[in-house]
């Protein structure tokens, strides 16, 4: 138990450590710029002040701001999304930008219609977008969020649909070392 404990928070602070994320604070927009000119892909996730994943998915004008803000004001070149639903402007703005972007699809256990759902625009979105979006993952934060037997299936069962998509993109998973 504690060494399932030890590689969460491994896990947690290795993603914590490489990743940066664009805030809002009150009505002033923060972003973080890297430190590495070879940094990675920023994580992406467009939820500012009055937005959130549950309930109201931000505009395209407001992707569009903070896309603007990461091409004007970081070196990155790559975003990663967490999810595949509702995102098809995101992917359409990084495209616009020429950003790159690893796509991540959102997985919940006990969803089946959700998940099928988020791998069948997964696959549509990495077809429609091909020269932009640089790789797909299954699954996200799942392993962290689910105890492994719950995870694992999940997510081999999502590589599977998506490499049967023929997409052309690599198809893995978030955390598959930890």
């Amino acid at each position: 138990m504690q060494t399932h404990l030890l590689r969460i928070l491994l896990c947690f602070g290795i993603l914590f450590s490489l990743s940066y994320s664009v805030k809002w604070s009150g009505d002033i927009l923060r972003y973080a710029v890297p430190t590495d000119e070879t940094a990675g892909c920023l994580n992406f996730t467009p939820y500012v002040k009055g937005f959130d994943p549950t309930n109201l998915y931000p505009p395209p004008p407001v992707i569009d701001t903070l896309l603007d803000v990461i091409v004007r004001e970081t070196n990155y070149t790559c975003i990663q999304t967490y999810g595949v639903l509702n995102r098809t402007h995101t992917f359409y703005a990084a495209q616009q930008r020429g950003l790159k972007v690893m796509a991540v699809i959102w997985l919940n256990p006990g969803q089946e219609e959700y998940n099928d759902n988020s791998i069948r625009v997964g696959i549509e979105m990495a077809h429609l977008y091909k020269d932009t979006i640089i790789s797909i993952a299954c699954g996200s934060e799942l392993r962290v969020r689910n105890r492994k037997d719950v995870a694992t299936p999940l997510i081999q069962d999502c590589i599977r649909k998506v490499k049967a998509g023929n997409i052309p993109q690599p198809v893995t998973t978030v955390l598959s070392s930890c």
